[in-house]
């Protein structure tokens, strides 16, 4: 209150200029059209331009591809790796999900197979040991089967290691996304966060102006 009182009366009680009374919201203003246009600048423009003779670009355009690779770097190393890749082709129910599979296979061949098998599994004294011969079949397949996928396995997530480079992935996807829509994803997720700094900026601005208001009443 005290700085108040002193910014607007002068020595003898004359009142100070109308025009530095306004510096306190000229201070805020500037405040605010300066982290404005610094938070837009983290985008535009999107192509360097120079102004006397200085080259100008958005920090986000301007480092794209750095920022595309050090993302893949992060991502890779700590958040998904070839080895978390491995772990979840590992802990796939690859057995039990094959032998489901032939088991249906099978059922549904005998089911439509010829009169003759329809017939062998009606009668009562040929059926317990049909069923059985069947059994030993699907077993037999799914034995075989299993075998196969448990040799081939490892081969194929060798495989996956080497031709999926998680990296590379996430490097090109972001280097490949235009600048708008960048633009449209951070200040959607940060809006509010974007908007506070702006009027912090003017904030801070109100303060500085009544701060230099106060020092020329002083002076």
């Amino acid at each position: 209150m005290h700085l108040i009182k002193i910014a607007f009366t002068r020595p003898r009680g004359k009142m100070m200029n109308p025009i530095l009374l306004s510096l306190p919201i000229i201070s805020a203003l500037i405040g605010w059209l300066t982290n404005w246009v610094a938070i837009r600048m983290l985008f535009r423009p999107a192509r360097p331009v120079r102004i006397l003779g200085i080259r100008i670009q958005g920090l986000i355009p301007a480092r794209q591809k750095e920022m595309a690779q050090k993302f893949g770097e992060v991502i890779e190393k700590n958040f998904f790796s070839h080895e978390d890749l491995s772990n979840i082709l590992e802990n796939l129910d690859l057995r039990g999900q094959f032998t489901r599979k032939i088991d249906s296979i099978i059922n549904g061949k005998i089911q439509t197979s010829s009169t003759l098998l329809s017939v062998i599994r009606k009668i009562p004294v040929i059926r317990a040991p049909f069923e059985l011969f069947i059994k030993g079949i699907k077993q037999t397949i799914r034995d075989s089967v299993i075998k196969d996928i448990e040799l081939t396995s490892g081969e194929i997530i060798s495989q996956i290691k080497g031709n999926i480079k998680i990296k590379e992935i996430v490097k090109q996807r972001i280097e490949s996304f235009e600048v708008d829509y960048l633009e449209e994803v951070v200040l959607r997720l940060s809006k509010r966060e974007l908007k506070a700094i702006e009027y912090l900026g003017g904030v801070l601005g109100f303060i500085i102006g009544w701060v230099q208001l106060g020092l020329i009443s002083i002076i």
